[in-house]
């Protein structure tokens, strides 16, 4: 690919199983450790779970998930959030502004500096466990259930609070969802529209209801294994957790002695095998792979 159409990958963070930023999951990947595990009953009890009109078999197959620590705490008011308003926001968007934090400061850009900027934001959100919970919180619905929900606030919120002026949505191709999310990114700045982009995907699981229809499908693992391509494989496990990558023209990156020094030391294998990922399955400009 030409200097003009790269693009490069100029901050990373994450919050994983296992990890609470990019170099611990690196080491992670790189020592071969596992962080799925038997789903804790704080989290939920799959043998007191009562759903109407299913038989139990789905319950041996929701034992087993890989989840991050604490998923539901986080420093609203470093957000400018108050305790009223954070009540009713979805994990999933405490998560990925957390995360868009830690990626601009591993990018060397100050808040200052990201303010009003044609930045873009693009996140992958496939799932919504916390709207799952609605039906029983009826009679405590608020003014803040409307922004609180929406999945298309997981995105519009971190434009909001780092006031980019970019597109600014929130995407669900499955699976996919958080690679989209990226490639578009990367057409947004190829096409001029854009300088920057805050790409990347989140996921919280809250109830086992979405592991009925997956295991009636046999898409859950029983054994609590993923073993992808191999003969062994029974099914996936579910995971959560935040990817942010943000992104901007490799050309432009290389004549700031800012971002280049940044470009040498952060381009680590992470980010390095995110890109390799982008440019093997973005869609060219002509639609073909």
């Amino acid at each position: 690919m030409d200097d003009d159409n790269a693009v490069a990958i100029i901050g990373i963070a994450c919050r994983f199983p296992g990890a609470d930023d990019a170099d611990e999951f690196l080491k992670n990947l790189e020592e071969g450790k596992c962080f799925i595990d038997e789903v804790p009953k704080r989290r939920w009890d799959s043998n007191k779970a009562d759903v109407k009109d299913s038989d139990e078999s789905w319950k041996d197959r929701s034992k087993y998930a890989a989840l991050i620590d604490e998923h539901d705490k986080w420093d609203n008011k470093f957000f400018g959030i108050s305790d009223s308003e954070a009540a009713w926001m979805n994990p999933q968007h405490c998560l990925a502004l957390e995360v868009t934090h830690s990626a601009i400061e591993n990018a060397g850009i100050t808040l200052d500096q990201i303010k009003g900027t044609k930045t873009g934001v693009f996140i992958g959100a496939m799932n919504d466990d916390f709207l799952l919970g609605l039906q029983s919180s009826r009679h405590e619905l608020n003014n803040f259930v409307v922004t609180g929900m929406a999945p298309s606030m997981t995105s519009n919120r971190i434009s909001y609070h780092f006031d980019l002026r970019g597109p600014s949505m929130t995407l669900d191709t499955a699976c996919s969802s958080a690679l989209v999310a990226v490639h578009l990114g990367c057409q947004s700045i190829r096409s001029g529209e854009i300088g920057t982009a805050v790409c990347g995907g989140v996921n919280i699981i809250l109830t086992p209801l979405n592991f009925i229809p997956l295991s009636k499908a046999k898409m859950i693992s029983p054994t609590g294994k993923s073993c992808a391509f191999s003969k062994d494989a029974d099914g996936y496990v579910r995971g959560e957790g935040c990817g942010i990558v943000v992104l901007k023209n490799y050309k432009k990156v290389c004549i700031t002695s800012t971002s280049r020094l940044k470009l040498g030391v952060r381009m680590n294998a992470i980010s390095l095998y995110t890109l390799q990922v982008v440019l093997l399955t973005s869609y060219k400009q002509d639609g073909a792979y």
